[in-house]
């Protein structure tokens, strides 16, 4: 939508302002019911306002990434992992990665992703799940090669679901925010 924004001819100041004044409020009862829907809920954007809808008790199983970073600004956003705290999942590992973008003369971009492997106590199946927030294609194919910048996330999820030699050993899901229009 900033591409819309900025094909109206606005200056980046308006457009920054204008998004800056954007105020959001979610509603606790529907984010929680939402969430209590799910064994996993992954998020991208995730900021503190969506946090405290979540409320405490959910919020015990959230596994939150870094901010996000555009241009040199931190973004008070992140991808993160809900694991419900009472569907009897047991986490075995985590790990945080960062995909990065640098446009010639400017400031970098980066954004978090967190995977975990996890265990359903139940009957033991072991999954691994990851949240990306990708930056749009066309935005990475002005800097690097795709496959490049997701070379990061491949690293990501061989660290948790591999069995050392490159062969993946237990499911993996990934959702996010690709970013593809």
């Amino acid at each position: 939508w900033i591409s819309r924004l900025k094909a109206t001819g606005l200056p980046r100041g308006k457009i920054n302002k204008a998004v800056n004044e954007v105020q959001v409020q979610y509603s606790p009862l529907e984010m929680q019911a939402w969430v209590n829907g799910y064994d996993v809920a992954l998020v991208q954007e995730l900021d503190p306002l969506l946090r405290e809808a979540l409320g405490e008790e959910l919020c015990q199983g959230l596994i939150v990434g870094v901010n996000d970073h555009a241009y040199g600004s931190e973004v008070q956003s992140s991808t993160g992992l809900l694991l419900h705290p009472h569907r009897n999942i047991r986490v075995l590992g985590k790990e945080h990665g960062a995909l990065h973008l640098t446009k010639n003369g400017s400031k970098p971009s980066s954004r978090d992703m967190v995977a975990v492997l996890v265990e359903r106590e139940e009957d033991g199946q072991l999954v691994v799940f990851c949240s990306v927030h990708l930056h749009p294609p066309n935005m990475v194919e002005a800097c690097k090669p795709y496959l490049s910048y997701l070379s990061s996330l491949e690293q990501l999820i061989a660290a948790l679901a591999s069995d050392g030699s490159g062969t993946l050993r237990v499911p993996c899901f990934l959702g996010g925010d690709f970013n593809i229009a």
